[in-house]
């Protein structure tokens, strides 16, 4: 549609680097095989939520670390925005891409990553719509942690920092922090459906992952 985005989607990945990415699967998967499933994760997101600027004016952008710019050009090209990821942890990186969509007057701003394989553009779609109504929406993971969040881009500086400090990254408490921490700023705010990210071995059976070449 030949529409000006007014909501944008980050896609967050890493670059498939042998021994960087997929690092809790390497011991299963060895370091190769854990990069290439990190590949395959990322080209499945990018193609599942593409149909979304067909439904609603979405801007797609990734967010890259642990690569050059020409290494991610060599691999997903320039179909789509590549951004290096900053800041020192994931909460800080997640706002930083925030705060660059503020600036540029988003109005809605969704954040994924690669490790979740069940995330279409029509989740997506669902997401945006619920962030007309609310400030915020996640998507609670099955492991503790969240595979989207999205938020309005009226929200107040001081409230999306807040909303990403002293949060236990990595940890089976992220979606419960975040959800209180939302209570605490008086953000109105609805979940998804909880879904399963791919970050540790048992993960793998909810996938038809056979790690050939």
């Amino acid at each position: 549609m030949n529409r000006t985005p007014s909501e944008r989607l980050v896609i967050f990945t890493k670059y498939p680097r042998p021994g960087f990415a997929k690092t809790r699967l390497a011991a299963t998967l060895g370091s190769e095989n854990a990069a290439r499933l990190q590949q395959q994760l990322t080209e499945r997101v990018i193609k599942m939520t593409r149909p979304i600027d067909t439904l609603r004016a979405v801007e797609r952008v990734i967010y890259y670390t642990g690569g050059t710019e020409q290494q991610m050009l060599s691999w997903l090209g320039e179909e789509t925005p590549l951004i290096k990821q900053g800041g020192s942890d994931l909460g800080a990186r997640m706002l930083t891409a925030l705060r660059d969509s503020r600036e540029q007057n988003i109005v809605r701003t969704i954040i994924i990553g690669a490790d979740c394989p069940f995330i279409d553009h029509h989740l997506v779609a669902r997401a945006f719509a619920h962030l007309e109504r609310h400030h915020l929406v996640l998507g609670p993971a099955i492991d503790g942690g969240y595979y989207l969040i999205g938020l309005r881009g009226d929200l107040s500086s001081a409230s999306l920092s807040e909303l990403f400090e002293d949060i236990s990254w990595g940890s089976d408490a992220v979606y419960r922090q975040t959800l209180d921490r939302a209570k605490t700023l008086n953000l109105s705010h609805i979940s998804l459906a909880p879904l399963n990210d791919i970050d540790h071995p048992d993960d793998l059976r909810h996938l038809d992952y056979h790690p050939g070449p």
